[in-house]
């Protein structure tokens, strides 16, 4: 998550900048999604109350566990964490023109989406150990083969990374809603993931200038290899809620859809606002230099809002913090291109960038409840990206059509109508679940 504004930041200050719409063109990826999503089965596995709807009550919720799964999660987000680090660098590397970067970085994501979305589709048919390790050595293979720095390189292992990379964070998340307490889990997450990132844009930028842009590539490689033998920790059995699921099914249940949708629809309006953050700083009286000071204090901060999702838990539910939080989002960004001090923007921008952590361990484990398969929590990652990749490509458009005071408030509108659905899927009443004979 932490990506959503650090990759915004440095398209920002680099040549990319100006090509929101190389980002766009997201129609293929979209609609693989809309497919995929009809072929998930739900009807076998909602249930009445939030005990029977816990996913696999096998899951083991052990300190090493967690642990394990921290690091797949963590894995599979290298490829949106970190690439505000290449993506400015990599045209002058190999040659090509400015807008390259952007460009491979979208087909990175997008590969990402769509292993995200097919692995729910099998994960449960193989043993998760076996899976994960496998598929963080195709990980680590992508990067290392995109460290080679050649331009066939540098497609076929954002390819392999961005696959492999999708997939971890499927059975990361689908593990994850097996816990008794997975708002807490999907919590604690979210916190690890962003200290990783802390400590990865404290390193790479400095390995990146000593070494150049291979470097960064072949150490996520590596991260990505000495993962593999500790995901052999993870269990061995399969699912068997999702091995027994079918592969095809043609009934959808609207909840967990409409949830998913409103993720994408909530980050994509979120990244827009960030696409121009800095433009919206100098518009109330920064200069650049400022706002790039504020990113990073802000991006510190950000550290308590999974914190704070961690410590609230369930105490008042799911949906009302769900809701509450989305809400509290679409102010921010309505407001932020209208801040009339320094510290209201502060403020804003670090509601922008945080309440996005906040939220997502709620909306998983909202999936949670609908699906004891974990498949639904599984594919949150891959919308979650879909909303961040075509972020850009709606503020370009946009702002090709309207003023930058306008684009706060429109933005705001689309968070205001994901948290109306977030409230409507999450307090409709659950299906009860079919019994077998």
């Amino acid at each position: 998550m932490i990506s959503v504004t650090s990759h915004i930041r440095s398209l920002e200050d680099t040549p990319e900048a100006v090509h929101c719409e190389g980002l766009g063109g997201r129609g293929g990826v979209l609609g693989y999604v809309a497919g995929a999503v009809a072929n998930l089965n739900m009807s076998a596995n909602t249930v009445v109350d939030e005990r029977r709807s816990r996913p696999d009550s096998s899951v083991d919720p052990s300190g090493g566990l967690f642990l394990v799964l921290a690091v797949a999660n963590a894995i599979g987000y290298v490829p949106s964490t970190c690439m505000p680090v290449w993506v400015g660098q990599i045209a002058a590397a190999v040659g090509w023109p400015a807008w390259s970067g952007g460009t491979l970085a979208t087909l990175q994501l997008g590969m990402l989406t769509i292993g995200n979305i097919s692995a729910a589709q099998f994960i449960g048919r193989f043993a998760a150990r076996t899976l994960a390790s496998c598929v963080a050595l195709g990980a680590a293979l992508g990067f290392l083969i995109m460290g080679t720095l050649t331009p066939v390189a540098l497609v076929a292992g954002s390819i392999i990374s961005g696959l492999c990379c999708g997939c971890l964070l499927a059975i990361a998340n689908s593990m994850a809603a097996g816990f008794p307490r997975a708002q807490h889990a999907f919590a604690m997450l979210q916190l690890v993931l962003v200290l990783l990132g802390v400590i990865l844009f404290f390193t790479l930028p400095r390995l990146l200038q000593a070494h150049g842009v291979a470097a960064v590539f072949i150490v996520l490689g590596g991260c990505a290899l000495l993962s593999s033998p500790l995901l052999t920790k993870l269990p061995g059995q399969r699912s068997p809620q999702m091995a027994a699921q079918p592969y095809l099914q043609l009934e959808l249940n609207w909840r967990p859809a409409a949830a998913l949708l409103a993720l994408a629809l909530a980050l994509a309006s979120q990244t827009a606002i960030m696409a121009c953050v800095f433009e919206a700083g100098v518009h109330v009286g920064l200069n650049l230099a400022t706002v790039g000071t504020y990113m990073s204090g802000a991006a510190l901060l950000c550290l308590l809002y999974p914190f704070a999702a961690r410590l609230l838990g369930e105490r008042v539910g799911l949906v009302f913090p769900l809701a509450a939080s989305t809400l509290l989002l679409g102010l921010a960004a309505a407001f932020i291109m209208h801040a009339f001090s320094r510290t209201l923007f502060f403020v804003l921008l670090t509601a922008l960038l945080g309440l996005p952590l906040f939220i997502l361990p709620y909306v998983l484990a909202l999936l949670a409840r609908f699906d004891r398969s974990g498949r639904w929590a599984a594919i949150g990652p891959g919308f979650l990206m879909t909303g961040v990749a075509i972020g850009p490509s709606i503020a370009a458009f946009v702002r090709s059509r309207a003023s930058l005071e306008q684009l706060g408030p429109l933005m705001a509108i689309m968070i205001v109508i994901a948290s109306a659905i977030f409230f409507i899927a999450g307090r409709s009443p659950l299906v009860p679940a079919r019994v077998s004979h």
